[in-house]
């Protein structure tokens, strides 16, 4: 008998040690797979601002018919829509559902895994006159926001395109302009936690939540067309 419970002792312990890496190892398997996701959907957006010599807009809303986001652009590139495993991130547990119109006149924001730097560092509403400083405007009934252009784009290499969704901290408000999401925790958690983001040069990176929304310039220039940080927009409105 205490040989039996040494036994189970020693696999209990043994257990205790292996059960945290086997967890790590199964969510960087999670995490290369939205790398992988990331790398195609910034091909598809690459070869749609090729193709159409701007970036897409982040919302076309032209009642009472058209109301579509910027994933919808880079569809045909990728030959998968929003509701396809592409499109979400594996360690993702938020609902996903569309744009949607809410009430009329007005759209609720869709829920998703990754999201469009559509503001930038910039927290304004539309239609204030400022530049836009993320890659993508509105178009919608009243207003159109015209999207950067390619050459706009000072460091393709430093500009955020897309990437995991998140609500981080007292960032909240920066992040939403991180658009379009449902404000959900980071996806990956092996260490800190962090965000797959592919660039508009088309590499993929994994960056530390905590790092990446500093208010800090080097951090708040890689939101920016301009690559700088624009401390004039850090605070929250």
């Amino acid at each position: 008998m205490t040989e039996l419970l040494v036994v189970i002792a020693v696999i209990a312990l043994l257990a205790s040690l292996l059960l945290p890496a086997l967890s790590k190892a199964k969510e960087k398997a999670r995490q290369a797979r939205c790398q992988g996701n990331l790398r195609q959907i910034g091909l598809g957006l690459i070869l749609y601002v090729q193709d159409q010599e701007r970036y897409p807009y982040s919302v076309v809303f032209r009642e009472p018919t058209t109301l579509y986001t910027w994933d919808k652009s880079v569809e045909p590139y990728l030959e998968n829509n929003w509701t396809n495993a592409l499109f979400k991130c594996p360690s993702y547990r938020g609902p996903t559902y569309p744009i949607a119109p809410s009430p009329p006149g007005l759209f609720r924001d869709p829920a998703r895994s990754y999201a469009y730097n559509a503001r930038g560092t910039d927290l304004r509403v539309s239609g204030t006159g400022r530049p836009l400083l993320g890659l993508g405007g509105w178009s919608i009934v009243g207003l159109d926001e015209k999207p950067h252009k390619e050459p706009e784009i000072s460091a393709p290499g430093d500009m955020i395109a897309i990437g995991d969704t998140i609500r981080y901290a007292d960032q909240e408000y920066l992040v939403q302009s991180f658009r379009y999401t449902g404000g959900y925790l980071p996806s990956h958690r092996s260490g800190r936690p962090g965000l797959n983001l592919v660039f508009c040069d088309g590499h993929v990176e994994f960056n530390r939540a905590d790092r990446l929304f500093e208010r800090l310039p080097t951090p708040r220039r890689r939101w920016n067309y301009d690559n700088e940080p624009h401390p004039e927009t850090w605070e929250k409105p």
